[in-house]
């Protein structure tokens, strides 16, 4: 691995050229997609050694759609533009196989105007995480204490565009330490997110 690991699926542009490829291969009366792409760290560990070390991209891409006053959605995890328009053929094959609601259904939102925070993400760093636990565990041991924990790292990119114009995306960070210390006389426990 380089000294900082960065992997490429927290990628705005990805996000939207999926999203922009739903929205060109539907032929419903309206179409509203949502991109979520994830990346997670996760470190288990003992006193003296990593117990799991997990570095994993996830995503999904949502498709709901308006097809004659019905709604259809399908959802893929699979990250590609024949996936997507696949998923955009699903989600209107169900629409139209849907009953119309007696009410009707609400209209798709149009473009708004959105104050996000668009912070960096914490991108993962199993260097920065082995550090992390090694002080964590010689803290532990220093104390004559046994350690065991978590530490993980998230980053979540959302992106939600339709038909009638709304655009809007933002990314979450969430990292969580949980650390347990035992010894003979007695345990204790912290966590922080």
């Amino acid at each position: 691995l380089p000294s900082r690991y960065t992997p490429r699926m927290l990628d705005p542009d990805r996000a939207r050229r999926l999203a922009e490829t739903a929205l060109a291969a539907s032929t419903a009366d309206a179409t509203e997609v949502s991109v979520t792409l994830l990346e997670q760290e996760l470190n288990r560990f003992t006193h003296d050694h990593p117990v799991q070390n997990q570095l994993r991209n996830l995503a999904r891409i949502s498709v709901r759609v308006h097809v004659d006053g019905r709604e259809g959605k399908a959802t893929t995890g699979t990250v590609s533009e024949e996936a997507v328009r696949r998923t955009v053929d699903e989600a209107i094959a169900v629409a139209r196989h849907l009953p119309t609601p007696p009410n009707g259904l609400l209209d798709l939102p149009g473009p708004q105007d959105y104050a996000l925070r668009r912070p960096d993400p914490v991108r993962p760093d199993p260097f920065a995480t082995a550090r992390s636990v090694g002080a964590m565990t010689s803290a532990c041991r220093a104390e004559g204490c046994r350690a065991a924990g978590i530490q993980s790292t998230e980053n979540e990119l959302r992106l939600v565009m339709n038909s009638r114009g709304l655009d809007v995306s933002d990314v979450d960070t969430r990292s969580n330490i949980s650390l347990s210390a035992f010894r003979d006389d007695g345990a204790g426990w912290a966590s922080s997110t």
